[in-house]
């Protein structure tokens, strides 16, 4: 335990590093932006990298997490749907928008890198496939041509397209599950430039995610935020429960399954949310609240598990 302890105090302290560098004005709150791109398309596709040369085994089972990471998507956005559907269509697509949707990538992944096994790291993964489909452009597609109606049908397809296949990671897990396929192996040499740096993965990401962090300042807007983020974390725990108890899944695959479930709202949403309301102040309180409440959850099911 006292390992486990030690590893998450680290973590923490790089996203409070993170959070005073912004505050003493060395970085500035927009900084979130590049250190997320650098994450996106360098870090975290070279950390996914490694994790399916190291732990990838020929688990059919193993997709059943890219299903559930599509599905936790759709049924989130069902319940945001419930929550507001005496609201106007903006309203509701901030709800449905900030009630899906997972931080996998850059929150929860630097965790499972730290303290889960390779192989449970590569069905973290794989969950973040399902989920990138709908947090990448699916759900604000969806939300498009149903709720808000915008623009024409070939260019919300073409759109949506575009913005799901210019993911680096997506186009990674894509790649490599080929690969899997055909019995193939990444270059020996490659595998050490991206395990170098797939190992910085964590820190960039704990930093940026303190870059991001804001504590709430507007009381008045609090209820609506704490609301969403409320719902997501019981909706998690449902998620979790089913995962760990109901799902006939190797430990491994069930642990990583609990743990990417609790992932904060996805950075991608709160810049969605900012396009459909022009109230980017809402979605980064939405974000802030929900890194606040989803980090302990996540250290104490790393301790338990």
């Amino acid at each position: 335990m006292g390992e486990v302890l030690s590893k998450a105090g680290v973590l923490i302290c790089i996203s409070v590093l993170g959070y005073a560098l912004k505050k003493l004005h060395v970085l500035q709150a927009e900084d979130y932006r590049p250190l997320s791109k650098i994450i996106m398309n360098v870090t975290l596709p070279c950390a996914v990298i490694t994790a399916f040369a190291e732990g990838y085994r020929a688990e059919p089972l193993l997709f059943i997490a890219v299903l559930f990471g599509f599905l936790g998507n759709v049924i989130m956005m069902g319940v945001g749907w419930l929550l507001s559907r005496n609201k106007r269509k903006e309203e509701k697509a901030f709800y449905m928008l900030n009630a899906s949707g997972y931080n996998i990538g850059a929150f929860v992944m630097p965790f499972v890198q730290s303290f889960l096994s390779p192989f449970s790291m590569v069905a973290a993964c794989m969950f973040d496939v399902g989920n990138a489909v709908m947090c990448t452009g699916g759900t604000y597609a969806f939300l498009s041509s149903t709720l808000l109606r915008e623009g024409e049908k070939k260019g919300r397809v073409a759109s949506f397209c575009k913005k799901l296949f210019s993911s680096v990671t997506f186009d990674a897990y894509l790649i490599l599950l080929l690969l899997a396929f055909f019995g193939l192996q990444m270059p020996a040499p490659v595998l050490e430039i991206t395990k170098k740096i797939g190992d910085s993965n964590g820190f960039v990401a704990m930093l940026a995610v303190g870059v991001m962090f804001e504590f709430p300042k507007e009381l008045s807007r609090l209820g609506k935020a704490f609301t969403i983020v409320i719902v997501r974390m019981l909706g998690a725990a449902l998620f979790a429960l089913f995962f760990y108890f109901c799902l006939p899944l190797p430990l491994e695959i069930r642990q990583a399954m609990c743990i990417v479930c609790f992932a904060p709202v996805s950075v991608v949403a709160m810049i969605y949310s900012e396009k459909i309301t022009g109230d980017g102040a809402l979605a980064s309180l939405t974000g802030s609240l929900s890194i606040l409440l989803c980090l302990p959850v996540i250290l104490g099911l790393v301790l338990m598990l």
